[in-house]
């Protein structure tokens, strides 16, 4: 999957902390695919298995054709979604769930999630109510698609930002 990061390396805006050579960078850090083959120890994948990762730290290149991880950072592809999709998930949902664990959502909580329409207000919203157990999610979304895709993802209300204020509506 491309991801905001890959951009941001692509223009250079992290060469002052990483340092990298260009013509030997393979963008991406999120992939899905299938087990090809693995090591010995390995006892928890086999070869053929659907599978999705987010590497591990700055590792990069996801956009090869082969990609090489530690177990740890693997996960089973859920049979429901497709690799593109299973794709979409590992840094999205890894800066969601970092952020509702670091504002100390947990299970009764109410939260306030903006931006509920975009990649990581979705997952975040889904996270908050299935996984952290949520008691109210209010996110912001523009009417029409963005509304929807926070209704699909469990919000209990969406303030539209485009005509309300969502301080005096909070």
């Amino acid at each position: 999957a491309i991801n905001p990061i890959d951009k941001i390396r692509l223009s250079g805006g992290l060469s002052a902390t990483i340092p990298e050579p260009y013509d030997t960078s393979v963008l991406g850090y999120d992939v899905s695919g299938v087990v090809e083959e693995v090591g010995e120890k390995v006892k928890d994948f086999a070869v053929g298995d659907e599978v999705f990762a987010r590497l591990n730290g700055m590792k990069l290149g996801t956009l090869a054709e082969y990609v090489v991880c530690e177990v740890p950072e693997l996960a089973r592809k859920p049979k429901n979604i497709s690799h593109s999709q299973a794709a979409a998930i590992p840094l999205v949902g890894l800066t969601a769930l970092q952020a509702l664990r670091k504002g100390g959502v947990k299970e009764g909580s109410k939260v306030f999630i903006p931006g509920g329409a975009g990649g990581v207000g979705s997952i975040a919203i889904q996270i908050a109510k299935k996984m952290l157990k949520a008691e109210y999610v209010c996110t912001t979304a523009s009417p029409g698609a963005g509304t929807d895709i926070c209704t699909k993802a469990g919000a209990d209300r969406i303030i539209d930002y485009r005509s309300q204020d969502f301080v005096k509506e909070l």
